[in-house]
């Protein structure tokens, strides 16, 4: 009988350890880093420990991060790390408090929602924000498919409205682990493009656009004068000092590609709402000038 009630928890053990999908050793996030105005370039997320927290089996990620500063050319490279375990379907990430809450939860029915909670106040922001899951898919990754869920979210206060997308294994396409940045009032915390994951054996690109139109290493990133006019501007605007052209894009205040452009002398924008844009210009030698574009 002791043999029977052993053989059954061996077997149920080896079961959770082969459905278990996230935070394997050879697993790397490679993603766009951004702070709208000031700082741009790529990052790197790996599994480098496994350690107890919390009395919790977790996994210790390290991101590295190297970007330039685009007000003074200065290079930058940060690292800092990222504590997570995994439970049952859901994602828990160790805060600033020294407390797992709640990233993921892969046990969401479609119609139902998940709150994250800000780390401190800000003047005019809401403490949470409520996603809603819209939808759920499926994606091919080597000889797994996995689960894909499809969020959307509404803030009425800044009448603001959103969406992002969750793929077990990896997680948030836009924020990375960096949850709290797809805040609509935090503007300045920038974000977190995931633009391709790899387990060691097989590898998947995301945002194939935008993370090929941004320079892969610091050296890349151009720091020339670019002469946009008239800015603010109600309608168009055009760029001087620039005889390379080979595309303009246009983001807005979250990050997201909102426009592109083949070069011209003009640039419409007059459907564009109100407010502040990134705009970056890619030369011919493929390196990407920033500027800050107003429309009123």
């Amino acid at each position: 009988m002791k043999q029977f009630f052993l053989l059954i928890l061996l077997t149920i053990f080896s079961s959770n350890l082969s459905s278990q999908s996230w935070f394997n050793n050879e697993d790397t996030w490679v993603y766009r880093y951004f702070v709208p105005f000031s700082t741009e370039g790529f990052a790197e997320i790996i599994v480098s420990d496994q350690l107890m927290v919390n009395g919790k089996e977790s996994h210790l990620l390290t991101n590295s991060i190297t970007a330039i500063d685009q007000a003074n050319g200065d290079s930058l490279f940060l690292e800092y790390e990222i504590v997570c375990y995994e439970e049952l379907g859901k994602v828990y990430k160790l805060n600033d408090n020294s407390v797992f809450e709640l990233l993921y939860d892969f046990n969401l029915e479609v119609g139902d929602s998940i709150t994250y909670y800000m780390d401190e106040q800000f003047d005019g922001c809401k403490d949470s924000i409520v996603y809603y899951l819209d939808s759920l898919s499926t994606i091919d990754f080597g000889s797994e498919s996995l689960t894909v869920q499809h969020f959307a979210f509404e803030d009425v206060d800044w009448n603001f409205q959103g969406e992002k997308t969750v793929v077990e294994g990896i997680g948030d396409l836009y924020s990375a682990f960096d949850i709290k940045a797809l805040h609509s009032c935090l503007t300045d915390q920038g974000g977190a493009w995931v633009c391709s994951f790899s387990n060691g054996q097989d590898e998947i690109n995301f945002l194939d656009e935008e993370c090929d139109a941004l320079p892969v290493s610091t050296l890349e990133l151009g720091l020339e004068e670019m002469n946009v006019f008239p800015n603010p501007t109600d309608n168009h605007f055009s760029i001087s000092n620039f005889d390379r052209l080979k595309q303009v894009l246009i983001y807005d205040i979250n990050g997201r590609i909102v426009a592109q452009f083949p070069p011209n002398t003009s640039y419409d924008i007059s459907d564009f709402r109100q407010g502040a844009y990134v705009l970056k210009v890619l030369d011919d030698e493929d390196k990407i000038f920033t500027s800050l574009l107003l429309k009123q």
